[in-house]
């Protein structure tokens, strides 16, 4: 007599479902963390990059620091973001794919668009570059050589994103209030006291830092990168006056 083989049960096919689900339980979120964390840590080494990109433009032009409206190396209109990304690929920017500059990007913030939309998302302290300053105090802090403290003088940062449609702004002219107010506030008389007070943290929409989850990424001009929360950003940090 043929003997049929033997099939699983029920039970033990239910059994094998619930072994299963358990594991996806505990592999699916491990999965997810890894990911995000190989995000974050390219998003470190992106902003990196950038700080590191714009000092050594400053110490190859006798220590000036790059404006946020910087014209192309071809001497056309465009921004500082299109001088790196067209210094970088060394061809037109007509050519050069917006995705091709992608240390501009923060890969925890999304995949970057590649025919329009947000050029990056990291921004610079317009308040001691921008051509615009008047304050006389902060005029001699356009060249890399007057900061006397660069591992605590905050250069890049995460730039704020306009909610309603992604775009950042070109430079941090709204940190801590506004640079305007270093203009006709501060005016190059500070105290200690304000010195390692922390910055006014605002929101994260285009002139303001970017926070996620209360943190946010910052390139000093010395050129390391750290990752500071909103209470130990201080206004020494960010204001060169205070060094």
């Amino acid at each position: 007599m043929t003997r049929r083989p033997r099939a699983f049960t029920l039970i033990e096919l239910l059994t094998v479902i619930a072994i299963i689900g358990i594991l996806a339980a505990i592999i699916i979120p491990v999965v997810g963390r890894v990911r995000e964390s190989a995000r974050q840590s390219q998003g470190v080494s992106n902003i990196r990059q950038v700080t590191l990109a714009l000092i050594v433009h400053a110490e190859e032009n006798k220590g000036r620091l790059m404006p946020y409206n910087m014209p192309r190396p071809n001497g056309s209109g465009g921004g500082w973001t299109d001088y790196l990304t067209q210094t970088l690929h060394g061809a037109d920017l007509n050519q050069v794919p917006r995705r091709s500059a992608a240390i501009l990007y923060d890969p925890v913030v999304g995949a970057p668009e590649v025919d329009w939309g947000p050029s990056h998302h990291f921004a610079f302290l317009a308040g001691f570059t921008s051509p615009d300053v008047s304050a006389p105090g902060l005029q001699r802090f356009k060249n890399l050589s007057a900061h006397k403290q660069p591992s605590q003088q905050i250069y890049v940062a995460d730039a704020g994103l306009d909610p309603s449609n992604g775009w950042p702004s070109g430079d941090l002219w709204a940190v801590d209030n506004g640079w305007w107010a270093w203009d006709a506030i501060w005016g190059g008389t500070v105290t200690d006291t304000q010195a390692g007070t922390p910055i006014a943290p605002g929101n994260s929409e285009p002139g303001n830092i970017r926070w996620t989850k209360g943190r946010a990424k910052f390139g000093f001009l010395d050129g390391h990168v750290k990752v500071l929360a909103q209470d130990q950003v201080l206004r020494r940090n960010i204001n060169p006056l205070f060094q």
